[in-house]
Order: C-alpha cells, then sequence, then structure tokens
C-alpha cells in the first residue's frame, strides 16, 4: 500500500520529488546520507537522522507549503 493510499482523497495520488529548487531538503539529505562509507558505530538510521536534522526549518517551510499549494492539482489529477 502506498502511503498516500492512507487517505482516501489522496488515493492513486504520487508525490514526486526532482531537482526543483522547492526540493533542496531532498538534495541536503541525500548529499548527507552519501557523504561516506558508514563506520562501525554509525547506522543508516543515525546517518538519516543527523542529515534530516541539517535541513533548515525553513527549506522544510517553503516545500511544505509548496505541497500545500499543490494538493488541489493533485486532487483534480492536473500534471504539475
Amino acid at each position: 500500500m502506498d502511503i498516500m493510499d492512507e487517505f482516501p482523497e489522496m488515493r492513486g495520488c504520487f508525490i514526486v520529488m526532482d531537482n526543483a529548487p522547492v526540493h533542496i531538503p531532498e538534495a541536503i539529505v541525500k548529499g548527507k546520507v552519501k557523504r561516506s562509507k558508514l563506520s562501525d558505530v554509525e547506522s543508516l538510521t543515525t546517518r538519516i537522522i543527523e542529515a534530516s536534522e541539517a535541513v533548515p526549518v525553513e527549506h522544510l517551510r517553503v516545500i511544505i507549503q509548496h505541497s500545500v499549494n499543490q494538493f488541489g492539482n493533485c486532487l483534480n489529477k492536473v500534471a504539475i
């Protein structure tokens, strides 16, 4: 089951993250997760958490607002 399927109004919809400027947090997290080989005392989960915490709050606000602005398009199945 897709995470979007948990919300009946979003069933069959997808969120696509690409290299659009609004997706900067994704790039920050990917860059920090891939930075080097994991050490013996570090787990992938730990690295993802650390990378996520490095994303500035303002970037998160921007992506959340962008997502909210696009819900109508998704509900109406409008390609963006």
